[in-house]
């Protein structure tokens, strides 16, 4: 467990540097020990986005509204919408 935490730590700092390659390569560590995170799928997408690399970008979109709709949802909207369950009241946002 505090393998695949430490892997999510370090894509987060490449994440923050936009070090995209290097934050993909972490990102794809903390998932291939068998995690699964909200945050992770929807920065990993982001990264391969810009990366240039859209089909990816669009695979994690996907993997992240499939596992995560409301989270995701709120995560990627700036502003919580009249769509959104919680309508602006605090997100409920969890990490892994």
């Amino acid at each position: 467990m505090q393998e695949a935490v430490d892997w999510k730590k370090k894509g987060d700092i490449a994440f923050r540097r936009k070090d995209f390659s290097e934050a993909i390569d972490c990102y794809t560590q903390f998932l291939d020990l068998g995690m699964i995170s909200a945050t992770v799928f929807v920065r990993r997408s982001l990264c391969y986005l810009m990366s240039k690399m859209g089909k990816e970008a669009l695979d994690d979109a996907m993997k992240a509204q499939r596992h995560f709709t409301s989270v995701v949802r709120c995560i990627v909207s700036p502003v919580c919408c009249s769509c959104c369950p919680w309508n602006g009241e605090g997100i409920p946002y969890r990490t892994y």
